[in-house]
Order: C-alpha cells, then structure tokens, then sequence
C-alpha cells in the first residue's frame, strides 16, 4: 500500500461541490455530513470543486469538518468521525458494568484465580483503551492540539505523506498505563493542564505488570511468590481508576471545550 497523501487545507470547515467518496483505504474526520442549507456552504474555509474521492493515495484531514452537496458514499473503503470526550467516558462505564458482572460469576475454586487475573488485566486494558482513545480524539480532532503535538514529539514535518498514521502508531498507540508518568507529560505539555495524581494506582499497576508478565507471581529478593486475589482487589482498582479519569475529565473541561 502506498503512503497517504495529505489533502492539505489551511482552515478547519472544508464544504466539498460535489460527492465524498471512500474508494479504499480507512478515513476519518472530525465531521462528514451532507448539505441540508445551502447557506452553510458559505461558512466554509476551503472549497473543493468536485467529487472528492478517497483512497490510498488521497486521505482527510482528521481535525477537518466535510460537508458534502452531492451526498457520501462507501465502496470498499471506510469512513469514521471521531467519539467525542463524553461518549468515550460512557464507553468506559460500560465496559466497568460488563467486569462488574464478570466478577458476580460463580466459577469453580481452581479457576477462580485465572478468572480474577483475568478481571484485573481487564480493567487495566479498559483504563489503558479510555486514555489512548482520548489522546487519539483530542490531538486528531483539533488543529490546535494536534500542532501541540507535533512540537512535543519534534515532528513538525507536514510535508510527510503518513504523518498521521506514524504520529498514532508510534506515539499515541504505544500508550500503556505502565509508564504513567509519560503519559503525564503528554497531557501537560499539549492540554497545559495539571494531570491528577497517579501515585494510587503505582501499586496496582505493578500487580497488573506481575499477572500479565509472570501469570500472577511477584519477585521479592530471589523468590516468587504467587499473587492472590479477591473480589475486594477487583472492585478497589475499578474505584480508583474511576476516581483518576473521573479527575482527568475535570482537569480537561477547558480542552474539551476548546476541542468542541
């Protein structure tokens, strides 16, 4: 597959004279709708002059908005926009009720082990996917974060045809709850805001690294031990992640907005 090439435009509404079609290859963008009131093209910071056809080589701008007048149509490629901020945090609660309801499942003494480290990684992978997909709409679905970006990581190349996809594969994907601090410095550096403290979920996070790395034992001086867990363990780590993003989504009200 060959890179993609960007469609540069300067501004953010982008009112596209004809149709938006996604011959292959995977696209997304902040908005793509159909005109309803021919006084909305008007609005528009950039207009394309005839159908606009995606494919590998031709790609959207993810923080745009496209509107089309001649309609939207998918052959074998896709097209996305983005979950916002508040549909994220509903996603996460309700993957929390379908652990919750996991953890009320009666299962035999010799698996009730596998079945709670099970439950533990889970919520972990719940909390990692939350956190990943915001950064994902955030910094994709807004010029200005995405610019911030940019600067943070020293790729400030626009010239590059996968920008996109190698700022999300190398950056934003390699996210993991494992390294916390780094994901600090993200937030503070392109929201400026001030990320809520993680030193509550250090413990958990290194239980989380002896289950997934050492099926549940821990190193202490030159042996292992094996972790054993409860019902209680479950339910602590799905309150304290709770309480962290619920505090996250606090301090992020104004990017939020902003990204609105």
């Amino acid at each position: 597959m060959k890179p993609s090439r960007i469609i540069k435009m300067g501004n953010n509404f982008i009112f596209v004279e004809g149709g938006i079609y996604a011959e292959s290859g995977s696209h997304i963008a902040k908005e793509i709708s159909c005109l309803n009131d021919i006084r909305d093209a008007a609005k528009a910071d950039k207009v394309i002059h005839g159908d606009l056809n995606l494919d590998d080589e031709t790609t959207l701008i993810p923080y745009c908005s496209y509107m089309a007048s001649e309609g939207i149509a998918v052959c074998c490629g896709s097209l996305r926009t983005f979950n916002s901020p508040s549909i994220l945090r509903n996603l996460y609660s309700e993957e929390v009720d379908k652990i919750m309801r996991l953890l009320k499942i009666e299962v035999p003494d010799d698996l009730k082990q596998v079945h709670l480290k099970s439950l533990f990684g889970a919520v972990f992978g719940n909390f990692e996917l939350f956190i990943t997909s915001l950064l994902h709409v955030m910094i994709f679905g807004c010029k200005d974060y995405y610019d911030r970006f940019l600067l943070y990581t020293n790729k400030v190349n626009y010239e590059k045809k996968d920008v996109y996809s190698k700022l999300f594969s190398e950056h934003i994907g390699k996210i993991t709850t494992h390294n916390l601090n780094k994901i600090k410095n993200v937030f503070e550096n392109v929201f400026e805001i001030s990320f809520p403290d993680v030193s509550d979920l250090g413990r958990e996070v290194k239980t989380r690294h002896d289950i997934i790395h050492r099926s549940g034992n821990t190193i202490k001086g030159i042996n292992m031990h094996k972790i054993e867990l409860n019902c209680n363990d479950i339910e602590r780590l799905i309150s304290k992640c709770d309480l962290f993003i619920d505090n996250l989504m606090d301090a992020m009200k104004l990017p939020i907005e902003k990204w609105k």
